[in-house]
């Protein structure tokens, strides 16, 4: 093999490993780009059954913005702050409709709110308040 070859061989070799990161987890910032659907919240596993619809999340980088719903109403809404390992949603706006079951609701767009950290690990999203509890996990479900 001459040695143009074998360079030009060593660099396409190279080039195929540059983006490879076997951690399973992750805060880049564009991996929060998605649609995830709640798993947990505030330490207890979500009941799908408790509420009309499944609260989703779905997050756009880019536009620092994020919408998604409740299990009642959509929500909609600008992210102040997006780093590496911190995250703060700014005012939420939405619908008004009333559902049966309005605790769960409330209790997410609270916890949503207080959010102020993040870890993604595989396709899980976790959320954690001031005190390190955590407060939200999702799923990537797109």
């Amino acid at each position: 093999m001459t040695l143009n070859k074998y360079i030009f061989l060593l660099i396409i070799l190279s080039a195929c490993n540059v983006n490879k990161n076997n951690n399973s987890t992750s805060n880049d910032l564009n991996a929060l780009h998605d649609i995830w659907a709640l798993t947990a919240l505030n330490g207890e596993a979500f009941d799908r059954s408790s509420t009309r619809k499944h609260p989703t999340l779905e997050i756009h980088v880019a536009d620092m913005k994020y919408m998604g719903n409740d299990g009642c109403n959509s929500i909609f809404g600008s992210i102040e702050t997006l780093t590496p390992d911190a995250i703060q949603f700014g005012m939420m706006a939405g619908t008004k409709m009333m559902c049966p079951n309005m605790q769960v609701s409330n209790d997410y767009t609270t916890a949503l709110q207080s959010a102020i950290s993040f870890k993604r690990k595989e396709l899980n999203l976790y959320f954690f308040d001031n005190t390190g509890k955590e407060v939200l996990v999702y799923k990537k479900v797109d």
